[in-house]
């Protein structure tokens, strides 16, 4: 209403403001107008005493127009002006009237009589008198026109000033009520709002036993009956979650507890939060049940396994760690699972200890058993080897052809025999004792020279070249001479064998990464799908499809001489594109017995898993 008012008001001010102004602007130009027609009307009078009949006439026309106009104006257009104005406009109109009678007559005499002293009498006695009159009355009407100006603009300014108090007053009346009611209305949403607020907190916590109370049946009293239905049916779910994870958990706690191999698990910061029975024992074994603390050789495992965020799966025996349980030793391979969350961060550890005892005992019985039967067998093959050269070295003249190529075929099979009788030795030998080294300065670059002749002269037949690449510049290495050269010579004997006729085999040396000297021997042969390269270092595994001689111990035995050298053995291969064996020793002493035990798996034996074993 305050609002509708003061526009009103501003509306009607503005249209007395609007006519007002327009009227005075007529007046003004008006007056402005008889000024002027009076002032240039002098001038034809006296261009018409100069006898400028011309410029007079035109002069005189046109002003006598202007001033008619004017004197139209003022009779029609000044009705509402004040009284004084009025009266000096009535004035103004008789003088102007005056002025043009007199003017048509002082234009209408004759133009012989124009220089008369009557014409120029009449010019200075009336006509320029009356001139000056009504520029003084015009003068006199603009002055009370801009009084009239001053005085209306002093009134509109009052009822501006008016209207702005009565809208400053209104807005002050407005925004108190907007405040109290915004008050009121905040109160009334807010303050079921803040309990509404509250009650959810609880809920947040987990305290579901709470209800939200219930003030109104509006919208913030359906969502409080709506978060309540939601919250029994939470109880509800939380109950039977609650009673299927005891339920779970104790089924995994009986299980674990039954499980015959230790089991341990730990949390983020290494803590045991769990040991099934058997990890009990162990723990009680060592003293460290009551500090809740793994033993040292696991914890180390566990926190390498961390360190290279990997799991560690290993699946040699020679990994397996010794415990004293009931005063006897067991052997126990550590599985180590890093548990995740969403595969980004570690949150905790599974260990598992496989018990390989049995195992173990299983294959130290099958290493001994092989390395009595190939001693054994030793003895009378190197008799039946020894007559079989010698029958043919002497065969009689008479011998049928078939009857030489028997005796050449069992020949040369009784050669394989010896070498592998002599691969198994050496294998058992290993394994067992570690094949003491006797290491001495071992010069790259001429030892792999001689043993590339060696093995090329085993293989004459093989139309394949042999390159020798290597870095002048490269450490020395410590190296047992004889065991290098067992290995160097399996893996180019491989290479040479499985190289078509024309191809390629490069031997490179170059220095390696953390220490180490890498040697490569890289072929032209058919290569090695992946799911074989995994295996090819283990004991008599052989390529299928791959129809060359050999019992699948060549590589297992450079894999083990490799390691008790403290260096690591492996392959990269691709079917159709050739096979690159690489063996990487140390700078300086080979490793010690605790050092190469301690080979990290994925560097050393999971290495050599990706190899190729002697085809």
């Amino acid at each position: 209403a305050a609002g509708l008012y003061s526009i009103h008001s501003l509306q009607r001010l503005d249209d007395q403001i609007g006519g007002f102004l327009h009227q005075n602007f007529r007046l003004a130009q008006t007056m402005e107008s008889v000024k002027e027609a009076s002032g240039e009307m002098s001038a034809s009078f006296v261009f018409r005493l100069a006898e400028e009949d011309g410029e007079s006439a035109d002069l005189y026309e046109r002003n006598v127009a202007r001033l008619e106009e004017a004197r139209e104006r003022i009779d029609e257009g000044f009705a509402e002006m004040d009284d004084e104005i009025r009266e000096r406009l009535e004035a103004l109109a008789i003088e102007v009237d005056t002025l043009l009678a007199a003017a048509e007559g002082f234009f209408a005499a004759d133009a012989s009589d124009a220089r008369s002293e009557d014409l120029i009498a009449n010019y200075a006695g009336e006509l320029s008198p009356m001139i000056l009159e009504i520029t003084a009355l015009a003068d006199a009407i603009q002055g009370l026109n801009e009084e009239r100006i001053a005085g209306r603009t002093d009134s509109s300014r009052e009822v501006t000033l008016a209207t702005v108090r009565f809208l400053l007053f209104a807005m002050i009346v407005a925004t108190v009520l907007t405040l109290f009611f915004a008050y009121r209305l905040t109160y009334s949403i807010l303050r079921p709002l803040r309990r509404l607020t509250a009650a959810v907190r609880q809920l947040g916590r987990g305290n579901l036993d709470h209800e939200i109370p219930v003030f109104s049946r509006d919208e913030i009293g359906a969502l409080a009956t709506s978060l309540n239905r939601m919250t029994a049916s939470l109880k509800q779910y939380q109950e039977r979650t609650a009673e299927k994870l005891v339920r779970l958990h104790r089924t995994m706690e009986m299980t674990l507890a039954t499980f015959p191999h230790p089991v341990f698990i730990l949390g983020a910061a290494r803590t045991l939060e769990f040991q099934n029975g058997a990890g009990k024992k162990i723990l009680r074994e060592h003293g460290l049940s009551e500090c809740g603390r793994l033993p040292d050789p696991l914890a180390s495992r566990i926190e390498r396994a961390v360190r290279e965020n990997r799991h560690f799966n290993p699946y040699k025996l020679t990994e397996a760690l010794s415990f004293e349980i009931d005063g006897r030793s067991r052997f126990f391979i550590p599985r180590i699972l890093l548990l995740r969350e969403n595969d980004r961060e570690i949150f905790g550890v599974a260990l598992v200890l496989e018990d390989v005892t049995n195992l173990r005992l299983l294959d130290e019985m099958k290493t001994n058993l092989v390395s009595t039967v190939s001693h054994e067998l030793k003895t009378p093959l190197t008799g039946i080897r020894m007559s079989l050269h010698m029958l043919a070295e002497r065969s009689p003249p008479a011998m049928a052809e078939a009857d030489k190529e028997l005796l050449m075929t069992a020949y040369e099979d009784t050669e394989k025999l010896y070498h592998i009788l002599n691969n198994l030795l050496d294998l058992t030998r290993v394994e067992e004792s570690g094949a003491p080294l006797n290491p001495c300065p071992w010069e790259s670059r001429e030892s792999l020279s001689r043993i590339v002749e060696k093995a090329v002269a085993l293989y004459p037949e093989c139309d394949v070249s042999v390159d020798l690449d290597v870095d002048a510049e490269l450490p020395a290495l410590c190296l047992d001479p004889e065991r290098v050269e067992h290995v160097f010579l399996n893996l180019l004997t491989n290479a040479l064998k499985h190289s078509a006729p024309g191809g390629r085999v490069l031997v490179k040396g170059c220095p390696g990464e953390n220490g180490f000297v890498r040697f490569s021997v890289i072929d032209t042969g058919p290569g090695i799908a992946p799911e074989h390269a995994e295996r090819v270092f283990q004991k008599f595994y052989r390529v299928p499809d791959q129809n060359r001689s050999g019992a699948g111990l060549g590589l297992s035995i450079a894999r083990k001489l490799t390691e008790l050298h403290g260096g690591r053995i492996g392959l990269h291969s691709e079917p159709g594109k050739g096979s690159e064996f690489f063996v990487e020793f140390p700078v300086g002493e080979p490793a010690d017995a605790a050092t190469r035990a301690a080979v990290d798996d994925g560097a050393g034996t999971g290495a050599a898993r990706s190899g190729r074993e002697s085809r």
